[in-house]
This record gives structure tokens, sequence and C-alpha cells, in this order.
């Protein structure tokens, strides 16, 4: 089996067997402890700091829960330092970690944070050229797009409609090239149901007026509802009736591809 493979083998059961969103170590069991490459099964009676798993431990699945269970201290009465360490330590192992498992744990804890750096990283995982096989890769932006759902970070809108914007791709690509694609702007597209600016439910109307792809048009359909509290079919012209002359309307507003390009060149 190759080293890739393994790997592949790896993710496949640390999402298994793991919710990353429990807290420390509630997914470990006797046998995971028992079959970890440290092989201390201490650990399983005597959890030890996740800080100094991180820190000290060569095997990917220990340092990845450790990540994984890392809390917010500015949410859990930790002090600035902290919040400033967490931020580091994350931030670092989901941009750079040569582990993908790694990566993966520090995700996870990522998008229980509320601090907006905490999102800032995200968008740059989600960004970067990973360096893995496309499975891993998929799966990394997959999941970071998902982290970054549940920050709630109000300027985490500004990715999310790019992503779900994102013109489908030539009709020669390779089909795990438009699966990916098409797997992101759903995660994008479901995300924009938790925005009311203008610019995302302007989003939404657009791909349901647009957009040939049934999965994409459907999502988007939904994400309009959930985002208006409003019960329409599926109808582009109904919806921009409903909505016209309510604060969502954007006859006065700047195009969204001034918009979009203005957040851009500001930064």
């Amino acid at each position: 089996m190759t080293r890739w493979h393994l790997r592949d083998h790896r993710l496949l059961s640390f999402l298994a067997c793991t919710a990353l969103t429990v807290p420390a170590w509630g997914c470990a069991s006797f046998w995971d402890e028992a079959f970890s490459r440290e092989r201390d099964l201490r650990g399983y009676f005597s959890p030890a700091n996740p800080l100094v798993v991180i820190h000290d431990s060569t095997d990917g699945e220990r340092r990845a829960k450790a990540l994984a269970s890392l809390q917010e201290p500015a949410q859990h009465g930790g002090n600035a330092k902290d919040q400033d360490t967490y931020l580091l330590i994350l931030t670092t192992a989901a941009t750079s970690d040569r582990d993908p498992l790694c990566r993966l744990g520090a995700i996870q804890a990522l998008g229980h944070f509320k601090d907006p750096r905490a999102a800032r990283a995200l968008e740059d995982t989600f960004q970067q050229k990973l360096p893995y096989t496309q499975d891993f890769n998929a799966m990394l932006r997959q999941q970071a797009l998902r982290a970054l759902e549940k920050t709630g970070d109000p300027e985490a809108r500004k990715l999310l409609i790019l992503v779900a914007r994102e013109p489908g791709p030539a009709l020669d690509a390779p089909s795990a090239d438009r699966q990916q694609q098409q797997d992101e702007r759903l995660v994008a597209i479901r995300a924009l149901s938790k925005y009311r600016q203008p610019e995302c439910i302007e989003t939404l109307m657009y791909l349901l007026e647009t957009e040939k792809d049934g999965a994409l048009r459907d999502r988007a359909h939904q994400s309009l509802q959930t985002a208006t509290g409003k019960t329409l079919p599926p109808d582009a012209q109904a919806w921009r009736a409903s909505l016209a002359g309510q604060p969502i309307d954007t006859a006065a507003q700047p195009s969204l591809i001034n918009r979009v390009s203005g957040w851009f060149t500001k930064q």
C-alpha cells in the first residue's frame, strides 16, 4: 500500500469514527488507543493535555483529535493570550501541517471559533493549492467551507458568493473536477441561507434564474426560503415580485460585480 493510499485509508477511518465537534477525546475508544502507532494505553484512562499532544506527539491521529478538541478561550473564560495562542496553533495546522488529518482537525476546531481570525484562516485554507491527492484536497476544501459556514462570520459571505457563482467547468473537464466544483458550490449556496445581505439574496435569485444544474438550483431555492422566511415556488420572477420594495431590494445598490471587485481591491 502506498503512503498516500495509506493516508486515504486513515482519513476515511478518522472521519468514520470521529465527529470532531464533540468534546476532547469524546470519540476515542480503547481500540483507537490500542492500535495507535504510539500504543500508549495510559491516554485512554487519563487523557493527555491536548496542547502537549499537539507539541510532542508524532501520531497523526492523536494530534488531529487534539487539534479538533481545542475550544475557543474567549467562549470559555480564557484570556487574550490563550486566544492568540490557540488561533496561532490552529491556523498553522490548518494551512501548513504535513498531515492532512491534522489539517482536518484544525479546520473543524476553527469552525467553532467566533473570532474573525478563525474565519480568515479557513478562507486561506480553502484558497490554498493543497499538496495532497485530489480526494484529500477536495475533502479539505469542502470541510473548510462547512467550517466557515459554522463561524457565522459576516465577512465570510464574500467568499461564499464567489464560490456559489463560479461558472461551470468545461464540458471536457474530468468528471472528478466537475463533481468537486458542484460539491463546493452546494456547500456555499447552503451557507448563504444564513445571510440576509442584499448581495446574498441577489446571488440566490440569480442562481434560481440562470443555473442549469437541477441540484444547484434546488439548493438555491431552499436557501432563499430559509434566508427570507418566505415560501414561494422555484420561480425567479415570483421571487423578485415578492421581494420588490423590501429592504433586500438592490435597485439602488451598486452592481454585484462592482461590489465583489471592491472587496478585494480594498484588501
